[in-house]
């Protein structure tokens, strides 16, 4: 698929990486837990995206000219959803893929931007029925444009919004306060780094 891409697209300097699926799993009743399907969507929300991601990454970081990366994460993947753990489980570790991303490369032409997203008014939340579940959230067009003016300013941490029930003190407070943790370790862990 990259090759193809690449091949059609040889001017590329922008790849979008937005992939999603959600369901309610009751880890209540583990005897209940269908471990395909929560696989299957550990395997869509990160482990695809990571394999584009580092595929497209090569392309753009050969580039002399600005290029960016972006994913669409969620506000999930810092406070997760008790209902949902395949899906909380996955945004955090793409949350977490692309920190390491970013940071490893720290310096790069390529801006890697995640897209921090609330819940918004799409098909993702359709196993709620499609009429109600397309009411969940912020409407789309709303969530363009909160998030377009930042990605044209090719803001790394990107968000619109923040977790219901959530204070936006207590959320901004948290976020910072991992966000510095992360570049102390990294700091320590990048001097060990091989060449």
């Amino acid at each position: 698929m990259k090759v193809r891409v690449v091949k059609e697209n040889p001017n590329l300097d922008c790849v979008l990486l937005n992939s999603g699926m959600q369901q309610m799993i009751r880890l209540d009743k583990p005897a209940e837990v269908d471990l395909d399907a929560f696989h299957h969507e550990i395997d869509t929300n990160f482990s695809s995206i990571v394999n584009l991601a580092v595929k497209f990454s090569a392309v753009l970081l050969a580039k002399k000219t600005p290029t960016a990366l972006v994913v669409t994460g969620t506000h999930l993947s810092i406070v997760p959803a008790v209902a949902m753990p395949a899906y909380s489980s996955s945004k955090a570790a793409l949350h977490a893929f692309m920190d390491c991303l970013r940071r490893q490369n720290q310096g790069a032409s390529c801006k890697f931007i995640e897209i921090s997203a609330p819940a918004v008014q799409t098909e993702l939340h359709d196993y709620m029925g499609e009429e109600h579940g397309r009411s969940v959230g912020i409407p789309l067009a709303d969530f363009i444009d909160q998030v377009y003016p930042q990605l044209e300013r090719s803001e790394e941490h990107t968000s619109v919004s923040i977790p219901l029930g959530v204070s936006a003190e207590d959320y901004h407070s948290f976020v910072g306060t991992r966000q510095r943790m992360f570049d102390q370790l990294s700091d320590v862990m990048m001097k060990h780094m091989p060449a």
